[in-house]
């Protein structure tokens, strides 16, 4: 009986930190979806003319012969207006992944990483209009070429899109002397024309260096973009920003250099970095980054990536539970007028069973970055007994709101995206 009463006390602490924070009832995002199986790397961004959110997913196993991106909206109360899924990929074969999303005010841009050719990845993406529809069947290739051209972001900014990936450069094998990963970028119309020009030179370290794992952030005008640099062996790893001026298709300010010891603003990476893609996110006055190792290590800088300064580390207690699972947490960061929000997954042993599952917390922050809910905990954003939560996204909307998007492992097989409002604190 003692078993039992553990688990419902433990439920209960949950609905109560839930409420507290104003965290709504979850939502399956396509609940009428056929066929799937495993949705997974959710993103989502909000329209502010459409007055929802939409939101895109990877379906399918890496491990298979192919993979699909699909999308669908969510509205500001938070209900499923693509029950049915919106497929983007239905007639091309290979794999695709790591989808990524961002809204010019009316219509959104979804891109991904794509292995059609059967050979290595590019970039492609698709336009998907207020009402839901898509525009390009099958998306529109953005960057190609002989080699990987992977891991895209995008944010909307001065009139255009801006894309962000990595592209390995060279003819010799990765990690070989001038054969190397770099971020480039370009600038798309909001109808997904591409501007005429080379790609965007953002980050290229020729002293034996890779430049990989590109985030954007952008406020009205204002474009930053942050990367790691990670030497083939050194272990001189860092986190550089550099802003870039969509207007014109500018990289701005120097080019990163090799190593954290040569760079101005270093952001050292923790030792336990898992170096997935960085995090980052834009409000009026600061940038922020979140760095997961030991704990989560929260920095804010000036708007142009400069000045960093540390701000919090958050969750200690869930750092050694990590390293133990030797899991790469997701961790996602976005920023209201207002506030900003954190999510990250987080691991939770079971008092009964003494197995560990995956939850969602989150950290709502203030303005200029300080932790407004407890740094060791933070609050549930999402916790069942016998499901893990995975993979959290999360992204802004209408007066003060968040969405918080991630994947539900129900049983084998059964991998759904399941979305959150979060409201603003009273």
């Amino acid at each position: 009986m003692l078993r039992l009463a553990i688990p419902m006390m433990t439920c209960l602490l949950w609905v109560s930190l839930a409420f507290s924070q104003s965290v709504g009832e979850p939502v399956e995002v396509a609940p009428k979806c056929e066929g799937t199986r495993s949705q997974v790397w959710a993103s989502a961004a909000w329209s502010s003319q459409a007055k929802c959110w939409l939101v895109a997913w990877r379906e399918g196993y890496l491990n298979e012969d192919s993979t699909d991106i699909w999308c669908a909206r969510i509205s500001a109360e938070g209900k499923p207006l693509d029950p049915a899924g919106i497929r983007l990929t239905k007639k091309a074969p290979g794999l695709r992944d790591m989808p990524r999303v961002a809204s010019d005010g009316r219509n959104w841009l979804v891109v991904w990483e794509d292995m059609r050719n059967d050979r290595d990845w590019d970039v492609y993406g698709a336009v998907i209009s207020a009402d839901g529809k898509v525009r390009e069947e099958n998306g529109f290739r953005i960057a190609g070429g002989p080699r990987n051209q992977c891991r895209p972001d995008v944010g909307f900014a001065a009139g255009y899109y801006l894309v962000v990936w990595q592209e390995l450069v060279g003819e010799g094998e990765p990690n070989t002397k001038g054969t190397a990963y770099a971020v480039r970028g370009v600038r798309l119309q909001p109808e997904g024309e591409p501007l005429v020009g080379v790609p965007i030179e953002i980050a290229r370290v020729e002293q034996e260096s890779h430049a990989f794992g590109p985030a954007v952030a952008c406020y009205k005008e204002q474009v930053l973009t942050a990367f790691f640099i990670a030497s083939f062996g050194s272990g001189n790893d860092y986190l550089a920003r550099r802003p870039v001026d969509v207007a014109t298709g500018r990289a701005l300010g120097p080019a990163p250099e090799p190593s954290r010891t040569s760079n101005k603003h270093p952001i050292q990476l923790p030792s336990s970095e898992a170096l997935r893609s960085a995090v980052l996110a834009r409000n009026a006055d600061f940038a922020f980054t979140v760095l997961a190792g030991h704990g989560l290590h929260l920095w804010k800088m000036a708007g142009d990536g400069t000045k960093p300064e540390y701000v919090a580390h958050l969750a200690k207690s869930a750092a050694q539970k990590v390293a133990d699972l030797r899991y790469p947490v997701r961790t996602s960061l976005a920023a209201s007028d207002k506030e900003l929000l954190l999510v990250t997954e987080w691991p939770r042993l079971q008092p009964a069973s003494r197995r560990v599952r995956m939850e969602i917390r989150g950290w709502r922050l203030a303005s200029d970055g300080r932790p407004l809910d407890d740094t060791e905990a933070g609050f549930v954003v999402a916790a069942y007994e016998r499901r893990d939560q995975l993979l959290p996204a999360v992204a802004a909307g209408p007066d003060g709101t968040f969405l918080v998007v991630y994947s539900e492992r129900r049983g084998v097989d059964d991998m759904k995206v399941v979305a959150r409002i979060i409201r603003p604190s009273p």
